[in-house]
């Protein structure tokens, strides 16, 4: 049976979709306090998925005071052999040449710049943002963990 570990710092109910995807095809999801990422396998953390509530999520943490800790999370993932994908989970982004459109109604990070930002992360730190919906979020979690959905 496939178990998925959630960290624990990840609201409960943030991604319900992917939850409901999960328990309906008899996935367990096991939550307990991952050193990067919010989901990886039980049985291969060599690869592990950090969620982003869309470009919003992004900025907080690219484009803020946030920005070293998160950085320190990926050379430190990095150092320890653990690929490190982020999946942006949009309704809207499809690819990261969308946050060039994106209006931010929140904040004063307008979207070219955070293009550049997040450009200049997958560069520089080999990261990779990937991209679904709300309801895709579930077989694409599996994918880039590499499980068949």
């Amino acid at each position: 049976m496939l178990t998925i570990v959630e960290d624990t710092r990840q609201k409960k109910d943030k991604y319900k979709e992917a939850h409901q995807y999960f328990e309906d095809r008899g996935i367990n999801v096991l939550r307990s306090k991952l050193p990067y990422g919010d989901y990886g396998l039980l049985t291969n953390m060599s690869r592990v998925i950090d969620t982003k509530k869309g470009f919003e999520e992004c900025v907080g943490n690219f484009a803020s005071k946030d920005h070293d800790r998160v950085k320190r999370e990926i050379v430190e993932a990095k150092a320890h052999g653990i690929e490190l994908i982020f999946l942006v989970i949009d309704k809207k982004a499809n690819c990261l040449e969308d946050a060039k459109d994106w209006r931010n109604v929140h904040g004063k990070v307008k979207g070219e710049t955070l293009y550049k930002i997040l450009n200049a992360v997958q560069i520089r730190h080999g990261v990779r943002f990937e991209f679904c919906t709300p309801e895709q979020s579930g077989p694409k979690i599996l994918e880039l963990l590499g499980v068949q959905p």
